[in-house]
């Protein structure tokens, strides 16, 4: 399983620009990753990206008051720096993150994640 996994996450190498690819459970744990930039600590990618799904999910709750006018569930977070690009799409109960320089293609990348978000997830 693990090894499929991988592959389909090899995948997102083809982008150019692309640093590390993270796929991370809901409790924030390391599933794997792909390192390109050999600067990122994996680790502390799947916890923070766990952290900031868990963060959003409250402060929408709390944007919300109650109103029930935001509905669903969080899918979807990006993150744009000035020199880098987190992308993280929730697959099943785990996030798979992707970590670019600044000057990634959107489109191409999203394009990507989504491909490879939809292989995973009849895996995981």
């Amino acid at each position: 399983m693990i090894n499929q996994v991988k592959e389909y996450l090899e995948l997102l190498q083809e982008v150019d620009g692309v640093r590390s690819i993270v796929l991370t459970g809901s409790d924030g744990l390391l599933i794997e990753n792909i390192d390109l930039s050999t600067k990122t600590d994996p680790d502390v990618i799947a916890a923070m990206v766990a952290g900031m799904f868990g963060m959003m999910k409250r402060s929408i709750l709390r944007i919300d008051s109650g109103e029930n006018i935001i509905k669903g569930d969080m899918n979807q977070l990006t993150l744009e720096l000035s020199d880098a690009k987190i992308f993280a799409v929730k697959v099943n109960d785990s996030f798979l993150s992707v970590i670019t320089y600044g000057n990634v293609n959107l489109g191409l990348l999203r394009l990507y994640i989504n491909k490879v978000a939809e292989k995973i997830s009849g895996i995981i």
